[in-house]
């Protein structure tokens, strides 16, 4: 695993997750990462309704993390999502 902060676009496909933090475009790294099989994981609100594939959101319980899912855009990503995995999450988000 590496860590890298402020990672430029054109290296994204040398990656196969990324964090995108608050201070991050997500919009121009999620744009950027179309076609290439990168899973974009985000704490950013409605961040997988925005066509990211990974939101982590508070749960309701307020005591613990959960996540979202944009199935579309994982799909587009060829990232596999097991049934348990979308059973697991909070949301899951389809374009249709």
């Amino acid at each position: 695993m590496v860590l890298c902060r402020r990672i430029n676009c054109k290296e994204l496909k040398a990656y196969n997750v990324v964090f995108i933090s608050s201070a991050d475009n997500a919009a121009e790294i999620i744009r950027d990462s179309h076609g290439l099989s990168i899973v974009s994981v985000s704490d950013k609100p409605n961040f997988a309704n925005q066509e990211g594939i990974i939101g982590l959101v508070l749960a309701p319980d307020n005591y613990r993390f959960s996540f979202e899912i944009y199935f579309d855009t994982a799909q587009a990503a060829y990232v596999h999502t097991s049934t348990r995995i979308l059973q697991l999450a909070e949301r899951v988000y389809t374009a249709k």
